[in-house]
């Protein structure tokens, strides 16, 4: 499936969700998502795969979160990204492949909390 014409996205109640694996994958218009509760969720991978106008993201709550593998991967716009609780990231591969806007500063900080 793809979500190729998708502009915009609600709030949704995500207070039970766990998983949101490519829950945005090529919604290639997508420049902004909501703040969602993201509490329990533990695998966020593919997550914006390809959202190639996403810009940003806002500051979810990953402290559950094992997974971010391709969590970005060609978002070929996305310039920043919010400091994310990663200490329980298990995977992260070519979470930010093909993201040649993203500043240094985001990746210094998101490396940081890998630790």
């Amino acid at each position: 499936g793809s979500c190729s014409l998708l502009r915009e996205v609600s709030s949704l109640n995500t207070s039970n969700t766990t998983n949101m694996n490519g829950m945005f994958k090529y919604c290639s218009k997508l420049k902004y998502v909501p703040l969602f509760n993201t509490s329990n969720v533990t695998n966020m991978a593919n997550m914006f795969n390809t959202d190639t106008n996403l810009i940003t993201i806002p500051q979810f709550d990953t402290s559950k979160v094992q997974s971010m593998s391709y969590m970005f991967q060609n978002c070929s716009n996305l310039t920043t990204i919010p400091l994310l609780n990663t200490s329980g990231v298990a995977n992260m591969m070519s979470m930010f492949s093909g993201c040649p806007k993203l500043d240094d500063n985001s990746l210094d900080n998101i490396l940081k909390m890998v630790g």
